[in-house]
């Protein structure tokens, strides 16, 4: 009976060291956040939609992480931090946006922006000018 006793001892014993040795071992995963910023939208260009307004337009972010762009007016104030002040975010599959009536010179960059919220550089801007010369139209050039 003693040899029963102990064999059942030794065989609780390794079962208890079995146990104890799978803890810690095995590895909790969960969603994978990329704080990284996408790549600035490139191609920023002025337009007219199908109406015939003057719009944004830009070639979408390679990253597969972005969530939305962000357009912005540059527009001075004293009374802001920055001088960008933003006008609108449209969704990933956006890639226009029709500008408001705004000053004769007015310049616009685009930013898009992660699932994580890390924002990516500025795209390089694009300025709408009024155009003397051809009766105060509006003419429209990009800058670097």
């Amino acid at each position: 009976m003693k040899s029963f006793r102990s064999i059942g001892s030794l065989m609780l014993t390794i079962a208890t060291m079995a146990i104890l040795a799978g803890c810690g071992s095995s590895t909790l995963t969960g969603p994978v956040t990329d704080t990284a910023p996408p790549a600035a939208p490139g191609n920023v260009t002025l337009t007219h939609d199908a109406q015939g307004r003057l719009a944004i337009t830009w070639d979408l972010s390679p990253s597969a992480t972005v969530k939305s762009y962000e357009v912005y007016m540059y527009s001075p104030s004293p009374e802001r931090a920055s001088a960008w002040v933003l006008l609108d975010d449209p969704t990933p599959a956006d890639n226009q946006f029709v500008l408001p009536d705004g000053p004769a010179a007015t310049t616009y960059r685009v930013t898009c922006v992660s699932q994580s919220g890390a924002h990516s550089a500025l795209s390089s801007p694009v300025t709408v000018v009024s155009n003397p010369s051809s009766g105060g139209g509006l003419g429209v050039y990009a800058t670097e």
